[in-house]
């Protein structure tokens, strides 16, 4: 090699000697590397799982209320079809309480219907309650009606009766029905 090409190489490694500290230094004055210390990462850690034990938690509400909501809906479904049953047979109508299940449809589900005598002749109350799980559950709904086994009987007797057995009771307790003759709404309880 010669004397220029010898010096040509050794500019060169000079230089890249050169532009490599110079790059570095420049790294280090206008980005310089930054990182989290231990403590950084420890209360980031304490406040992420702070964060995803209230979310859990959050869920976890969240799901019992739909599985309670969902216990009401099908128990005010099943409450209505079992009243329905009754209604049809309305006429064989008499105090005493039965119960029973629905079957492999609503496993799970029972109920127990109480029908009761009221003041008024051929009036009755029927208390239906539907229990989700054993007998002893907790999760019971009771849903109260009353029907009428006279069908043809008018509102117009009903209202004379009703107007008679209240001055006659006047002295005493009263239980009223509802103002309705034939079948009563239901209610929730």
């Amino acid at each position: 090699m010669s004397k220029s090409e010898l010096k040509l190489v050794g500019d060169m490694r000079e230089f890249e000697e050169n532009t490599s500290d110079h790059v570095a230094s420049l790294r280090c004055k206008r980005h310089p590397f930054k990182a989290f210390t231990l403590i950084e990462m420890v209360v980031a850690t304490f406040i992420l799982s702070i964060v995803i034990v209230a979310v859990m938690g959050t869920f976890s509400t969240v799901t019992k209320a739909n599985s309670k909501a969902d216990s009401l809906q099908t128990s005010a479904l099943l409450a209505r079809k079992k009243l329905a049953e009754t209604e049809q047979q309305v006429s064989n109508l008499s105090g005493g309480e039965t119960q029973g299940d629905f079957g492999e449809d609503f496993a799970g589900y029972s109920w127990r219907q109480t029908v009761d005598a009221t003041d008024y002749e051929k009036l009755f109350k029927v208390t239906v309650t539907i229990i989700r799980g054993g007998a002893s559950s907790n999760d019971q709904h009771e849903y109260t009606t009353y029907f009428n086994t006279d069908q043809n009987v008018t509102d117009e007797q009903i209202k004379k009766q009703q107007a008679a057995s209240g001055s006659a009771s006047s002295a005493g307790s009263s239980s009223s029905p509802p103002a309705s003759p034939g079948t009563g709404g239901t209610n929730g309880g």
